[in-house]
Protein backbone atom coordinates (compact mmCIF):
# COMPACT_ATOMS: atom_id res chain seq x y z
CA UNK A 1 0.00 0.00 0.00
CA UNK A 2 1.00 3.21 -1.11
CA UNK A 3 1.06 6.40 0.78
CA UNK A 4 1.68 10.46 -0.34
CA UNK A 5 2.30 12.98 2.30
CA UNK A 6 2.53 16.78 2.22
CA UNK A 7 4.98 17.39 4.38
CA UNK A 8 5.61 20.88 5.97
CA UNK A 9 7.98 20.98 8.54
CA UNK A 10 8.77 19.00 11.63
CA UNK A 11 10.64 20.42 14.52
CA UNK A 12 12.68 17.74 16.69
CA UNK A 13 14.64 19.07 19.28
CA UNK A 14 17.48 17.53 21.82
CA UNK A 15 20.27 18.70 23.92
CA UNK A 16 23.00 18.26 21.18
CA UNK A 17 24.95 15.68 23.80
CA UNK A 18 22.14 13.79 24.28
CA UNK A 19 20.68 13.81 20.55
CA UNK A 20 24.68 12.61 19.49
CA UNK A 21 24.73 9.87 21.53
CA UNK A 22 21.46 8.74 21.72
CA UNK A 23 21.93 8.35 17.74
CA UNK A 24 24.91 6.90 18.26
CA UNK A 25 23.50 4.15 20.59
CA UNK A 26 20.62 3.68 18.14
CA UNK A 27 22.52 3.30 14.69
CA UNK A 28 24.69 0.45 16.12
CA UNK A 29 21.59 -1.17 18.17
CA UNK A 30 19.04 -1.45 14.88
CA UNK A 31 22.22 -1.89 12.74
CA UNK A 32 23.49 -4.92 14.83
CA UNK A 33 20.14 -6.63 14.68
CA UNK A 34 20.29 -5.88 10.43
CA UNK A 35 23.42 -6.88 10.05
CA UNK A 36 22.37 -10.05 8.53
CA UNK A 37 19.58 -8.53 6.51
CA UNK A 38 22.48 -6.20 5.23
CA UNK A 39 24.71 -9.08 4.11
CA UNK A 40 21.79 -10.38 2.07
CA UNK A 41 20.92 -6.79 1.25
CA UNK A 42 24.28 -6.34 -0.20
CA UNK A 43 24.24 -9.64 -2.20
CA UNK A 44 21.55 -12.08 -3.00
CA UNK A 45 18.78 -9.37 -3.14
CA UNK A 46 20.87 -7.37 -5.67
CA UNK A 47 20.97 -10.23 -7.42
CA UNK A 48 17.19 -11.05 -7.47
CA UNK A 49 16.44 -7.31 -8.19
CA UNK A 50 17.57 -7.70 -11.22
CA UNK A 51 14.79 -8.48 -12.97
CA UNK A 52 12.89 -5.93 -11.86
CA UNK A 53 15.17 -3.43 -14.03
CA UNK A 54 14.15 -4.84 -17.09
CA UNK A 55 10.33 -5.57 -16.37
CA UNK A 56 9.35 -2.72 -13.93
CA UNK A 57 7.36 -3.72 -10.75
CA UNK A 58 4.10 -2.67 -10.21
CA UNK A 59 4.71 -0.81 -6.75
CA UNK A 60 7.22 1.24 -8.94
CA UNK A 61 4.75 1.67 -11.32
CA UNK A 62 2.68 3.42 -9.05
CA UNK A 63 5.57 5.45 -7.11
CA UNK A 64 6.62 6.72 -10.77
CA UNK A 65 3.17 7.63 -11.25
CA UNK A 66 2.74 9.86 -8.12
CA UNK A 67 5.59 11.54 -9.27
CA UNK A 68 4.76 12.11 -12.48
CA UNK A 69 1.71 14.00 -11.20
CA UNK A 70 3.67 15.85 -8.65
CA UNK A 71 5.67 17.37 -11.25
CA UNK A 72 2.86 18.32 -13.40
CA UNK A 73 1.14 19.69 -9.91
CA UNK A 74 4.76 21.79 -9.12
CA UNK A 75 4.89 23.28 -12.76
CA UNK A 76 6.61 21.00 -15.70
CA UNK A 77 9.88 22.11 -16.68
CA UNK A 78 11.03 23.25 -13.14
CA UNK A 79 14.52 20.83 -11.87
CA UNK A 80 13.15 19.04 -8.69
CA UNK A 81 15.46 17.32 -6.83
CA UNK A 82 14.50 13.40 -5.66
CA UNK A 83 16.27 10.84 -3.20
CA UNK A 84 15.43 7.22 -2.88
CA UNK A 85 16.96 6.43 0.88
CA UNK A 86 17.26 2.89 0.99
CA UNK A 87 17.22 2.79 -2.59
CA UNK A 88 18.67 -1.09 -3.06
CA UNK A 89 19.51 -1.51 -6.69
CA UNK A 90 18.82 1.68 -7.70
CA UNK A 91 16.12 0.20 -10.03
CA UNK A 92 13.34 3.08 -9.02
CA UNK A 93 15.89 5.52 -9.82
CA UNK A 94 16.85 4.10 -13.00
CA UNK A 95 13.14 4.15 -13.94
CA UNK A 96 12.31 7.60 -12.96
CA UNK A 97 15.49 8.74 -14.92
CA UNK A 98 13.85 7.16 -18.40
CA UNK A 99 10.06 8.10 -17.81
CA UNK A 100 10.55 11.33 -15.36
CA UNK A 101 13.27 12.99 -17.61
CA UNK A 102 14.49 16.79 -15.63
CA UNK A 103 14.54 15.81 -12.27
CA UNK A 104 17.83 15.78 -10.19
CA UNK A 105 18.13 12.46 -8.90
CA UNK A 106 20.04 11.08 -5.57
CA UNK A 107 20.17 7.56 -3.90
CA UNK A 108 20.65 6.57 -0.48
CA UNK A 109 21.64 3.48 1.10
CA UNK A 110 22.78 2.63 5.04
CA UNK A 111 24.86 -0.38 3.09
CA UNK A 112 28.23 0.03 1.90
CA UNK A 113 27.98 -2.21 -1.19
CA UNK A 114 24.86 -1.58 -2.13
CA UNK A 115 26.30 2.51 -2.68
CA UNK A 116 28.99 0.87 -4.72
CA UNK A 117 27.28 -1.06 -6.76
CA UNK A 118 25.18 1.65 -7.56
CA UNK A 119 27.97 3.88 -8.31
CA UNK A 120 29.57 1.50 -11.05
CA UNK A 121 26.59 0.38 -12.80
CA UNK A 122 26.37 2.22 -16.23
CA UNK A 123 22.66 2.36 -16.22
CA UNK A 124 23.03 4.78 -13.71
CA UNK A 125 25.23 7.49 -14.93
CA UNK A 126 23.91 10.50 -14.26
CA UNK A 127 22.67 9.50 -10.29
CA UNK A 128 24.44 10.14 -7.08
CA UNK A 129 24.55 7.90 -4.68
CA UNK A 130 25.92 8.43 -0.78
CA UNK A 131 25.71 6.21 2.30
CA UNK A 132 22.63 7.43 3.93
CA UNK A 133 20.84 5.88 7.82
CA UNK A 134 17.60 6.99 8.34
CA UNK A 135 17.88 7.06 11.81
CA UNK A 136 21.20 9.66 11.28
CA UNK A 137 20.06 12.01 8.52
CA UNK A 138 22.25 15.61 10.25
CA UNK A 139 23.97 18.07 7.26
CA UNK A 140 21.86 16.15 4.48
CA UNK A 141 20.84 18.71 1.62
CA UNK A 142 16.78 19.18 1.77
CA UNK A 143 14.75 17.74 -1.59
CA UNK A 144 11.95 18.49 -3.42
CA UNK A 145 10.55 15.16 -3.22
CA UNK A 146 11.86 11.78 -0.54
CA UNK A 147 11.07 8.50 -1.43
CA UNK A 148 11.38 5.55 0.92
CA UNK A 149 10.29 2.64 -0.74
CA UNK A 150 9.86 -0.85 1.38
CA UNK A 151 12.21 0.29 4.86
CA UNK A 152 9.96 1.65 6.96
CA UNK A 153 8.63 -1.89 8.13
CA UNK A 154 12.16 -2.68 9.04
CA UNK A 155 12.11 -0.36 12.45
CA UNK A 156 10.33 -1.05 16.18
CA UNK A 157 9.57 2.04 17.76
CA UNK A 158 11.17 4.80 18.85
CA UNK A 159 13.09 4.42 15.76
CA UNK A 160 10.26 4.19 13.17
CA UNK A 161 9.31 7.56 14.89
CA UNK A 162 13.15 9.08 15.00
CA UNK A 163 13.22 7.91 10.73
CA UNK A 164 10.07 10.01 10.34
CA UNK A 165 11.32 12.70 11.94
CA UNK A 166 14.70 12.58 10.04
CA UNK A 167 12.71 12.40 6.52
CA UNK A 168 11.15 15.69 7.23
CA UNK A 169 14.07 17.27 8.07
CA UNK A 170 15.57 16.76 4.53
CA UNK A 171 11.99 17.14 2.66
CA UNK A 172 11.86 21.07 1.33
CA UNK A 173 9.30 23.20 3.05
CA UNK A 174 6.27 22.28 1.04
CA UNK A 175 7.90 19.09 -0.16
CA UNK A 176 6.05 15.86 -1.08
CA UNK A 177 7.16 12.38 1.10
CA UNK A 178 5.82 9.13 -0.83
CA UNK A 179 6.65 5.59 0.94
CA UNK A 180 5.71 2.68 0.14
CA UNK A 181 5.49 -0.33 2.88
CA UNK A 182 3.57 -2.46 5.34
CA UNK A 183 0.51 -0.47 6.17
CA UNK A 184 -3.00 -1.44 6.52
CA UNK A 185 -6.36 -0.05 7.26
CA UNK A 186 -6.88 -2.80 10.69
CA UNK A 187 -6.78 -1.11 13.91
CA UNK A 188 -3.35 -4.00 14.89
CA UNK A 189 0.57 -3.57 15.12
CA UNK A 190 1.15 -6.85 13.54
CA UNK A 191 4.81 -8.15 14.30
CA UNK A 192 5.92 -10.78 11.60
CA UNK A 193 9.05 -12.97 12.30
CA UNK A 194 10.61 -14.18 8.99
CA UNK A 195 12.68 -17.10 9.95
CA UNK A 196 14.14 -18.96 6.79
CA UNK A 197 17.66 -19.82 4.73
CA UNK A 198 17.94 -16.45 4.85
CA UNK A 199 17.15 -15.19 8.26
CA UNK A 200 18.10 -17.87 10.32
CA UNK A 201 18.00 -16.18 13.49
CA UNK A 202 14.91 -13.93 12.46
CA UNK A 203 13.90 -10.94 10.56
CA UNK A 204 11.21 -8.76 12.42
CA UNK A 205 8.55 -7.27 10.19
CA UNK A 206 6.94 -4.36 11.57
CA UNK A 207 3.28 -3.92 9.88
CA UNK A 208 1.42 -0.81 11.08
CA UNK A 209 -1.99 0.85 10.60
CA UNK A 210 -2.70 3.72 9.00
CA UNK A 211 -3.38 5.66 12.12
CA UNK A 212 -0.34 4.94 13.91
CA UNK A 213 1.35 6.16 11.01
CA UNK A 214 -0.34 9.83 10.15
CA UNK A 215 0.04 10.14 13.84
CA UNK A 216 3.74 9.96 13.35
CA UNK A 217 3.61 12.25 10.38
Amino acid sequence: MEVAVHVQHVRFAEPEAIRTTAKRRNFERVMSKLSSYGEYASGEYLEYQKKYAAQIRESDRVIIEMVRDIVKRRGEGRSLSLVDIGCSSGNLLYHLKRQVPGLVLHGGDAFPGIVEACRQNPELEGISFDRMDLLDLDGRPRFDIVIVNAVLFLFAEPDFDRAIVNIASVTKGGGDFITFDLFHPAEQELLIIEKSETHPEGLNLHLRPFSIVRCAL
